[in-house]
């Protein structure tokens, strides 16, 4: 079950989209980790709210694998997907060439975005604990999904996109940094 609005709007989402597809219609599902990049609307303006509140918040130890997609690497996705008779009706994962873990991950976004270093925060089930409460209460904060998202390590599979869509990140998360 999806752990909270995001999760289940995007499941509706996908589901919507490959129903939709026909002979006369294709339809192609793509699924990138966490988003950044320059001119974000959504991760960033949040994450540098949270950073200049004294550093961004990591769930436990920032020890967990932190799947991340950046936007020129979406947008190359997207070309692909556009262009390949083999993506009809497919679902793909879109991620960034390197792994990451998340506290060196918020180390360096917050260093390219001029912010305190990333701070460690309280194990996962505390963290989501405490969300929990803030939620029941009307506390900002990171939500429980949020919790659950950073703090559970995430890999994904980029094998037929890269078949199918001929995907292959050109941008490193070092020139993404740098980019921002």
């Amino acid at each position: 079950l999806p752990i909270d609005a995001l999760a289940r709007t995007k499941r509706e989402a996908e589901e919507s989209v490959l129903g939709a597809g026909t002979n006369a219609f294709h339809t192609v599902v793509l699924r990138p980790a966490f988003v950044w990049g320059p001119r974000d609307r959504t991760n960033l303006p949040r994450l540098c709210r949270e950073g200049l509140g004294g550093g961004i918040h990591t769930v436990g130890r920032g020890l967990s694998f932190f799947a991340t997609t950046y936007v020129g690497n979406l947008v190359r996705a997207v070309e692909g997907a556009l262009l390949a008779e083999a993506a009809r009706g497919g679902v793909y994962y879109v991620v960034d060439r390197e792994m990451s873990l998340q506290k060196p991950f918020f180390d360096r976004l917050s260093i390219a975005l001029g912010l305190p270093p990333a701070r460690m925060g309280r194990s996962l089930v505390v963290e989501r604990g405490l969300a929990r409460l803030r939620s029941a209460f009307g506390r900002d904060g990171l939500t429980e999904g949020e919790v659950v998202r950073r703090g559970t390590s995430s890999a994904f599979d980029v094998k037929r996109a890269r078949s199918d869509l001929g995907y292959d990140p050109p941008f490193s998360q070092e020139e993404g940094m740098e980019a921002l």
